[in-house]
């Protein structure tokens, strides 16, 4: 049991259903606000298509505070949208590739992913096994200065906002399956427990 425990239900694997039109286009989630974080909230809080929260200015689509490092999120929230924009931890490292569940939940839940995160993300997922969908531009991914790699993030946002996400979503269908599938089918990392000498 993990310390932010939150009951069966929440570790859920919700149905794709790609015949429903969601009812909005993004999820995006801050939880503490630093740096791109607020930066990222900033651009993202005025689109009326998105569930946007922010926990250090204590809004949360959860409607109560959300205690610990990690809860998961409500699968309502991820089967009434269909991307998710969103800074990893340590996004401004480039000694590392730090993917942690605020990519790997959209991704088994059935969302196109933007992270802000360390250059060679996207690469690394696709290396694991992942897929990206073909209609979002990850060329950020390879991009080194912050701060241009942060613009092409929010520019492939504001391209997707403008797009016909149930069509694009249905049409990649297959892509959604997949990392769904990935849950089960990618080998446990062996080198955490060498790590923490296990």
């Amino acid at each position: 049991y993990l310390h932010h425990y939150a009951g069966p239900a929440a570790y859920q694997i919700p149905r794709l259903d790609f015949d429903k039109e969601r009812g909005k286009k993004f999820l995006s989630m801050t939880g503490r606000e630093f740096g791109y974080r607020t930066n990222l909230y900033e651009a993202v809080k005025d689109y009326s298509e998105g569930y946007v929260s922010n926990r250090s200015r204590g809004i949360t689509l959860e409607g109560r505070p959300v205690v610990g490092a990690f809860e998961p999120v409500p699968n309502e929230f991820y089967t009434n949208s269909y991307v998710s924009i969103y800074c990893e931890s340590n996004f401004l490292r480039t000694d590392l590739i730090h993917i942690t569940e605020k990519t790997y939940e959209p991704l088994i839940k059935g969302h196109v992913i933007l992270p802000f995160s360390n250059p060679g993300t996207i690469s690394r997922l696709k290396h694991m096994g992942f897929q990206m969908p073909d209609f979002v531009d990850y060329s950020f991914d390879s991009v080194a200065d912050p701060h241009t790699r942060f613009e092409a993030v929010l520019e492939q946002f504001k391209n997707l906002m403008m797009q016909n996400l149930p069509r694009l979503y249905k049409q990649n269908r297959s892509v959604f399956e997949h990392n769904r599938a990935c849950l089960n089918n990618i080998g446990y990392d062996q080198r955490i427990l060498e790590l923490y000498d296990i």
